[in-house]
């Protein structure tokens, strides 16, 4: 009888994914430990569902998320890693809502109340003035939704001087080539055949309207997520990630939190496009674009000064069972006298438009 010849669990590691050191072989075990810590969150989060006798949809009406994204969590198929901070904060909800009593006597807080108060207390928000900088939860990642589309404006600013094409050379857009079921106003612009846009008319749909056509145009003819991250993180904004585009984002809606980005780290780039404003025809377009913002009216134009400049860029997340939703505005105002200040807010469960102003008013007031 042949003697059955072993290989030791080293050796078959090193046949399959690589010598230990080498970076196939560190990705290999990198996405393995990811695997297996959301395997365990997943499973704690459902055997404490369970315990309280919740289903799926039950647990995300309480926090305000669809059941599939409890699924997904449950499944162990949404990863927690640096980019995707705003899952921790999900599960930390999440663990927050499981661990509350059921049982409450007369005049205490329900629970649906203590995590209504606690999500309504939850936001980020920064100022940057006189050099320094201050806020709420600073550092802590937020999804952009559609504020995303002013760093993608740099960098496309950066690529089309770099490749020396003209804010009004032209492309030919199709509306079948269209997502038809978003926000886009360019949609009515076009008849049942096609039209040509100039970049500085995509530009201007994409920062002044929030248009995601417009804005996913712009990704396919100067580069994607990929690059524009890639560029923000070179001029110095490293806690800023952008990782899908906006067809992506329309169809699982749990990708908008992987574009996210730092309250410090988003004034700060606006504060940088201050300083940059002038250095060529490209970026003094994109700052122009965004002072004719016509979204978000109650939020920062709400707090700025008569005769102030507003320089900014909206984002608006999908609703919540509970009917509130992701109320991001982020910007700079220059005053008359030439002072300024660049400030962002992000509200992950704002029921009102005017939460962000409200939250701006107490940041600028404190300073």
């Amino acid at each position: 009888m042949a003697q059955m010849k072993l290989i030791p669990a080293d050796n078959m590691k090193d046949k399959l994914w690589g010598k230990r050191g080498t970076p196939e072989r560190e990705a290999m075990e990198t996405k393995l430990k990811e695997d297996v810590n959301a395997y365990i969150v997943g499973e704690a989060i459902r055997k404490a569902r369970l315990a309280q006798n919740l289903t799926q949809e039950q647990l995300g009406e309480r926090i305000g998320v669809q059941r599939a994204q409890i699924s997904k969590l449950e499944k162990g198929t949404s990863v927690i890693t640096l980019p995707t901070m705003s899952h921790t904060r999900l599960i930390l909800t999440i663990i927050l809502c499981l661990m509350l009593p059921n049982a409450v006597s007369k005049g205490q807080t329900t629970q649906t109340d203590t995590i209504s108060q606690y999500r309504a207390n939850y936001y980020g928000a920064c100022i940057i003035r006189d050099g320094e900088a201050h806020g709420t939860r600073m550092d802590e990642p937020f999804a952009m939704h559609s504020v995303m589309k002013f760093p993608q404006a740099l960098y496309a600013a950066e690529y089309m001087k770099r490749h020396s094409i003209a804010l009004n050379d032209t492309i030919i857009v199709r509306k079948r080539q269209l997502m038809q079921d978003t926000w886009s106003p360019m949609l009515k612009l076009l008849d049942d055949g096609m039209e040509v846009f100039t970049y500085a008319e995509l530009l201007q749909l994409s920062l002044a309207q929030s248009d995601n056509n417009a804005c996913d145009l712009l990704f396919d003819c100067l580069g994607g997520p990929e690059d524009v991250e890639t560029y923000i993180h070179q001029i110095g904004f490293t806690d800023i990630h952008i990782r899908h585009n906006e067809r992506e984002m329309g169809i699982d809606h749990t990708l908008s939190l992987e574009n996210c980005a730092t309250p410090r780290a988003l004034a700060g780039l606006f504060a940088w496009l201050y300083e940059h404003k002038n250095a060529d025809k490209y970026l003094e377009f994109v700052w122009q674009a965004m002072t004719n913002c016509t979204t978000g009216t109650e939020r920062l134009p709400a707090v700025a000064t008569q005769g102030a400049t507003l320089v900014h860029k909206t984002g608006t997340g999908y609703r919540n069972i509970d009917n509130t939703q992701y109320r991001n505005d982020a910007g700079i105002i220059v005053m008359p006298n030439g002072t300024w200040c660049a400030i962002a807010v992000f509200a992950p469960h704002a029921k009102e438009e005017t939460e962000v102003a409200q939250i701006a008013r107490e940041l600028i007031g404190e300073n």
